[in-house]
């Protein structure tokens, strides 16, 4: 199945799963939200052909609004990759995935949503307001994991040492960050990071792409998921 569309950003977000670290001195702009790890482990999970596995640390993200991680879920519905191909779910988590407005994410939703038959369409509508929304929808999701991240940043000092704006972190990734830096409450305020992202998406090109596989999977490779 192959959807024809003037979505340029989906190239862009698969890219996303097998782009580089970034450099020692720089920050990824969601790294202390409580999705980034799982995101970071669909990716290798992606990137091996263990589907299922990917799926389900996409999940944990999605749990925690990634959009990203949304987007990717409607991706392998859509493929068929580690599920059943479904493209009713599949447009169910596109349409997540698109209700912070961004454009190209919206695009690809009413895309998919165009080539659903009547009464998937109307599955497709349940599917996402019985099973999505409630658990993943922003509505729920956002403060969720505003106050996850709150928590976090409140942790004792003797548990993350001091915060002597001199002083270096090593964060679970092996960068180095200056303390100053790396608790700076801007960083740990997930609204902030919701307006980080979203001044990024809106400035994503546009034009025509195609609505491809998964990048960076061989089908032909076994899965060894050991599920």
């Amino acid at each position: 199945m192959t959807i024809r569309t003037s979505f340029a950003g989906l190239a862009w977000l698969v890219a996303l799963l097998i782009a580089p670290a970034a450099p020692a001195d720089t920050m990824h702009y969601a790294q202390h939200t409580p999705g980034f790890s799982a995101y970071l482990e669909a990716r290798e999970h992606l990137q091996a052909g263990r589907y299922f596995r990917a799926r389900h640390s996409f999940k944990r993200a999605a749990y925690w609004a990634d959009k990203l991680a949304q987007h990717n879920l409607g991706v392998m519905y859509y493929h068929g990759h580690g599920v059943d191909q479904d493209p009713a779910m599949a447009w169910a988590w596109f349409e997540l995935a698109s209700e912070r407005h961004y454009p190209d994410m919206v695009t690809t939703a009413r895309a998919v949503f165009q080539q659903l038959e009547e009464t998937e369409q109307v599955r497709a509508r349940a599917i996402l307001s019985e099973k999505l929304l409630p658990k993943y929808g922003d509505a729920v999701a956002v403060e969720r994991t505003h106050q996850q991240m709150q928590q976090a940043l409140r942790r004792p000092r003797s548990a993350r040492g001091t915060k002597s704006r001199f002083q270096r972190i090593i964060d679970r990734f092996g960068q180095v960050h200056l303390a100053k830096d790396y608790y700076d409450p801007k960083r740990w305020d997930f609204h902030r990071v919701i307006e980080q992202e979203m001044i990024m998406f809106d400035a994503l090109p546009r034009g025509r792409v195609e609505l491809r596989d998964l990048v960076g999977v061989d089908p032909k490779q076994p899965q060894n998921d050991g599920e």
